[in-house]
């Protein structure tokens, strides 16, 4: 007891003290100040919003009603009301959970290639986003509970991230939004089959390698581990492992790896150990499906770089003979690069930033079309997906859009008009027609529904669209008429996740993972009859068909990066129905699934409920940590503060120079409600190295 007690003192003073660089700072100001805002704000939950996405708040609000007293065995009974801002200006398809200040942020844009799954963006974003928040909570314990107490949010993240490794806090929140949808990334081949394809490629790694990254190979994200180690545990000892597991780690009952010795107590497995179990039980099932998997026979077209992971992606025939191809690799960002059926390679130009799951490449009549990333000048939080053209040297480049909401462009056939995904910041899906030489609208397609559409691609006849239509937690493959907007329906919904459809005669050829591996599949446009073109030993994706249409390329996965393949489109390999395809997937994720009954979607309410006006200055004031700077000879402690809009930061604290024998208080204040960001301090000292700070500063004001 005493030991414990002395370990508690020693622990606090140590986070004071020799820690304050951990603080979490974020951009102050991020949205335009002209945005109105509204809150629904209660007992459970405080969620701030765009008064354009007042639907969106609801469903949210309704999605943590549910989540605040059901499915939380696994995590803890701890729920603290938590602060949730959903942010409508950013493309970026994200979400985090801060610790100082505490609160949730919610990105509402979905990407292009929605890498949780064919579910609902935001249900599945919520769910994962949620499960961080309880998992802060439910950290509130012991030593991490006293120093959040003492000392504030700075030492809670500090004393969460000491106790919590990453890969627990992801892993466990891909799990949840596993069990708790028919979708989520353990669900999906695309999500395991780094892993699949490193492991059985024999680059086995070991624990310190796999959950730290490395600068020299390639190693999945801490993500996927995470999630392999949290459910192996849950397979095999029970939902309620990791909450008992954390419960103790967070109390500090061993001050070093307390995770990993609480896991050896509770199951007999240390941290690297249960990763050791967890790959060996992986392995088991990924030969099993490795060895009764017959692989396609394809040509090879593109030859790497060596052993550095090199990936080959959105390949589009330029003719029967030559590609253009988008390359990447650690070394090198994703660059246009044309390489014809003898391997060469010639460079063409590198375009500039996009989100990996929003890069799609369009050619025609010379022409080709991309997508790029663009940032408001002082927004943080609000960014533009613009269309860009060029010609095939890359020489003759034109912005077709500035400050818009377009994605995935798709030429026509003659090269002179444009279909692109666009969104609004209602959260509204249209499909909109633009002219190729000035970027103008000629026409924008009627979307009642409100599905969502991922990569439109324009068919030979210029005279509809096929695209991916997400709704209701399912995806679905559709063909739209450009003169009247009406649907046809390819494939039925279903939980599947499809992309990258390419038309070419009366088929339509894209990815999707009904056998439990992303292939290509290709569905006739009149019968709707659904064929197998690839068998991926990986995966394989963004198909594309030669001008002649007896040949498909494809980016196919490996454990050295995505290849070019092509495979001749004569016989396919299996014709089915839509009800009755195929599937080899290992199911790991199936006990936790059971252990959380399922799907939650029939079982949240639909309650409305009442909405205010959020004012800015709510909470203006937020003093979130006490933090200390022992820089010897100046020792100084502050008070810190800044509200969960970030608009505003400072602190208030004192200074003492042990060399001088003086000191005194100081303030410092700085407001970024709008355009320019205002600062301002005030010190009451009266020491010479203050007079000495005060003229540098001058000094190098001056030199500005």
């Amino acid at each position: 007891m005493i030991l414990r007690f002395y370990s508690i003192i020693f622990t606090a003073f140590l986070f004071l003290t020799c820690f304050p660089a951990f603080s979490q700072t974020y951009p102050l100001g991020l949205t335009p100040s002209k945005l109105r805002w509204q809150q629904i704000n209660n007992a459970d939950m405080q969620i701030v919003f765009p008064e354009e996405v007042g639907q969106q708040a609801q469903r949210i609000a309704n999605l943590i009603t549910y989540l605040k007293s059901n499915n939380l065995e696994s995590i803890g009974n701890k729920t603290d009301k938590v602060t949730i801002i959903l942010q409508n200006q950013t493309i970026t398809p994200n979400g985090f959970v801060a610790l100082s200040p505490f609160r949730s942020e919610l990105f509402l844009t979905p990407p292009q290639f929605n890498f949780l799954g064919a579910g609902d963006w935001l249900d599945l974003l919520t769910i994962h986003e949620y499960r961080h928040v309880l998992q802060t909570t439910n950290a509130k314990k012991g030593i991490t509970g006293f120093g959040s107490f003492l000392l504030g949010e700075n030492t809670l993240a500090f004393l969460r991230r000491l106790a919590l490794p990453r890969w627990y806090l992801e892993g466990d929140a891909v799990g949840t939004e596993t069990a708790l949808t028919t979708s989520g990334r353990g669900r999906l081949p695309h999500f395991e089959m780094e892993y699949r394809a490193m492991r059985l490629s024999g680059r086995k790694y070991n624990y310190e390698k796999a959950s730290a990254f490395s600068l020299k190979d390639f190693v999945p994200d801490h993500y996927k581990v995470g999630y392999y180690m949290t459910t192996w545990a849950r397979r095999n000892f029970g939902e309620d492992i990791w909450q008992t597991s954390l419960n103790e780690a967070v109390r500090y009952k061993k001050l070093f790896y307390p995770l990993s010795s609480s896991l050896k107590k509770n199951t007999g497995y240390s941290t690297p150990q249960m990763y050791n179990a967890a790959m060996l039980a992986l392995d088991s099932s990924w030969q099993a499906q490795d060895q009764a998997l017959v692989t396609t026979p394809a040509l090879k077209l593109s030859k790497g770089d060596g052993n550095r992971y090199t990936n080959y992606r959105n390949p589009q025939y330029i003719d029967e003979d030559t590609w253009i191809v988008e390359k990447s690799s650690f070394n090198q960002i994703r660059t246009y690069y044309t390489v014809d059926r003898s391997g060469n390679e010639r460079k063409l130009f590198a375009p500039g930033f996009n989100y990996s799951f929003n890069n799609t490449l369009s050619v025609a009549n010379n022409q080709i079309a991309w997508a790029e990333t663009t940032f408001d000048p002082r927004w943080g939080a609000k960014d533009f997906s613009i269309i860009k053209t060029g010609d095939l040297e890359g020489s003759k480049r034109l912005k077709l859009s500035a400050r818009s909401k377009y994605f995935a462009p798709s030429l026509s056939t003659d090269g002179s008009k444009i279909i692109v995904v666009k969104i609004t910041e209602k959260q509204e899906y249209t499909l909109v027609l633009l002219d190729t030489k000035t970027g103008s609208v000629i026409k924008e397609l009627p979307n009642s529904e409100n599905y969502f559409f991922s990569f439109p691609r324009v068919t030979e006849d210029s005279e509809h669209v096929v695209v991916v239509a997400q709704k209701d937690q399912q995806h679905a493959l559709i063909k739209v008429n450009i003169a009247n907007g009406t649907v046809d329906f390819l494939t039925d919904f279903s939980t599947e996740q499809l992309s990258n459809p390419f038309p070419k005669g009366n088929k339509v050829y894209y990815s999707a993972t009904y056998t439990g591996i992303n292939n290509i599949f290709a569905v006739d446009t009149e019968s709707k009859q659904i064929s197998q073109i690839t068998s991926s030993r990986f995966g394989a994706f963004q198909p594309a068909v030669s001008p002649s249409g007896s040949k498909l390329v494809y980016s196919d996965y490996t454990a050295l990066g995505y290849e070019l393949k092509e495979v001749e489109l004569n016989t396919p390999l299996l014709t089915v129905s839509n009800n009755n395809l195929p599937t080899s997937m290992i199911d790991f994720h199936q006990p936790i699934v059971k252990q959380e009954e399922g799907a939650i979607f029939n079982r949240v309410g639909t309650e409305t409920f009442p909405t205010k006006k959020f004012s800015k200055l709510s909470g203006f004031i937020n003093p979130h940590s006490l933090q200390a700077f022992p820089f010897h000879p100046n020792y100084s402690a502050e008070i810190q503060f800044e509200n969960k809009f970030q608009t505003m930061n400072g602190a208030l604290g004192y200074n003492y120079n042990v060399n001088e024998n003086t000191g005194g208080f100081f303030a410092n204040i700085a407001y970024a409600q709008f355009f320019p960001v205002i600062e301002g301090g005030i010190r009451f000292d009266n020491t010479r190295s203050r007079t000495a700070f005060l003229a540098n500063s001058i000094v190098r004001n001056d030199t500005l």
